[in-house]
């Protein structure tokens, strides 16, 4: 088994192979290099080969805070593992070795992994015996669409839910999927308007139109929007990649208007009969902090939210992280400390 980078040539190839692995997410694909570039982060894509076979792979991610020292490398939307018999505990530790020697190659401070697979004490322990420290767990409900019908979807969802999703669409609601360009900027202003007004990071200026809408003309994302009264009020980014997974979001203030119904749940509902009518085993929601909803958490709102479509909770193993250059790190955290206090006027 060999580690290689693969050529531009060889990004559509890296999007089929992806297509065929449940695991695989939009973060993975080539067009979400460019979205990468507009972060100024540097990308290239590398899988473990054997014969003529691809066992593993990723998009990394090449982040250089700080001029001179190592890059960080982080793989884009996590590592990905063939479907089949292969996919254990020892193909996982080949791969992040092959990983790990690229990253000292070429002299970076740290390697971040994601592991979007179910915790097991063998993968687990093969990661601990490459060095890797354990960040943080993933977390996500996953609704099964199945068989029943649409019906036997709506007996998931929590009663507010169900309530919610059929006043909606009954009293005028309108749930369609975005198709041309001018849609996917609205979003991306909505998006703006929306991590402004919480003070969140919001998508790179023209991602909307440069990745996304491409992204949908391949049949990897789909943009749903739903209206009332002949005003869009929310939206809902799907990646199609591998499950269904919402991937982002926005909603515009007009869906608290008097008089509109909410939105959010017709507009997730729609969308979860669609992919179930393709043959979709389930729809990942996204994220959770947990099974079970504390009203004392920050985001509890939207973790209640969630939580309302009844779907499975589902725990994976992770954010993974190895220091290779100790005092670059010790650097970078001193920079990122300086300007995170001129930033809320500490240094003043």
């Amino acid at each position: 088994m060999i580690l290689r980078t693969l050529s531009d040539a060889e990004m559509p190839a890296w999007d089929a192979w992806l297509g065929a692995q449940r695991s695989a997410n939009v973060r993975q694909l080539s067009l979400y290099r460019k979205a990468l570039t507009m972060h100024r982060h540097r990308s290239e894509v590398v899988v473990l080969q054997e014969g003529e076979r691809w066992l593993a792979g990723a998009l990394l991610n090449f982040r250089r805070p700080v001029p001179l020292l190592g890059p960080s490398v982080h793989t884009s939307g996590g590592i990905v593992l063939a479907e089949g018999p292969d996919a254990d505990a020892r193909l996982l530790k080949t791969f992040v070795d092959g990983l790990l020697e690229k990253s000292g190659q070429i002299g970076a401070s740290a390697l971040e992994i994601v592991v979007r697979l179910p915790e097991s004490p063998a993968s687990l322990s093969v990661l601990a015996e490459s060095g890797f420290e354990h960040q943080e767990g993933i977390e996500t409900y996953v609704v099964p669409l199945g068989e029943g019908g649409e019906e036997a979807l709506l007996q998931r969802f929590a009663r507010n839910t169900r309530r919610d999703a059929r006043r909606a669409l009954r009293d005028g609601l309108e749930v369609e999927r975005a198709s041309t360009p001018d849609r996917f900027e609205a979003f991306e202003d909505t998006h703006r308007r929306l991590t402004e007004r919480k003070a969140l990071d919001h998508l790179p200026a023209g991602m909307a139109r440069d990745v996304l809408y491409p992204m949908s003309r391949a049949g990897q994302l789909d943009l749903w929007f739903a209206s009332f009264e002949g005003r869009i009020r929310n939206w809902l980014a799907v990646g199609t990649i591998g499950m269904p997974t919402y991937t982002w979001g926005a909603f515009d203030q007009a869906a608290q208007d008097p008089g509109c119904p909410p939105t959010g749940q017709a507009l997730h509902f729609v969308a979860m009969k669609h992919y179930a009518s393709l043959g979709a085993a389930g729809y990942d929601l996204g994220g959770t902090p947990g099974p079970v909803p504390d009203p004392s958490h920050p985001n509890y709102t939207v973790w209640k939210f969630k939580h309302g479509f009844g779907g499975t909770h589902v725990r994976f193993l992770g954010l993974f992280r190895r220091v290779l250059r100790p005092t670059h790190v010790r650097v970078v955290n001193r920079v990122r400390r300086m300007v995170s206090t001129r930033r809320s006027g500490g240094g003043r």
